[in-house]
């Protein structure tokens, strides 16, 4: 997997529940993030699963509608993309 997709592809591959193992994606988020938007992206954003890009996607469009916790994570996940080098 290529580092320029960053953290919210990879916290979005694993709330989808994606069996994704490897130092780039446990760099990209911790355990907590992932563990707090999985509720979240099954409630919230089913349709989108399994389609990580779509899954991100819609729990950044849904930020009213989701969990502080998984906001929170979000938030950080956006963060990290936008200091990342292109």
């Amino acid at each position: 997997m290529s580092l320029r997709f960053g953290a919210p592809f990879a916290l979005a591959l694993l709330i989808a529940g994606g069996a994704v193992s490897g130092p780039t994606i446990a760099r990209a988020q911790s355990a907590q993030d992932q563990q707090a938007c999985q509720f979240d992206a099954q409630t919230v954003c089913q349709r989108e699963i399994p389609d990580h890009a779509r899954v991100y996607r819609c729990l950044k469009r849904n930020a009213r509608r989701i969990s502080p916790e998984c906001r929170a994570a979000i938030n950080r996940g956006s963060k990290a993309r936008r200091h990342q080098p292109r």
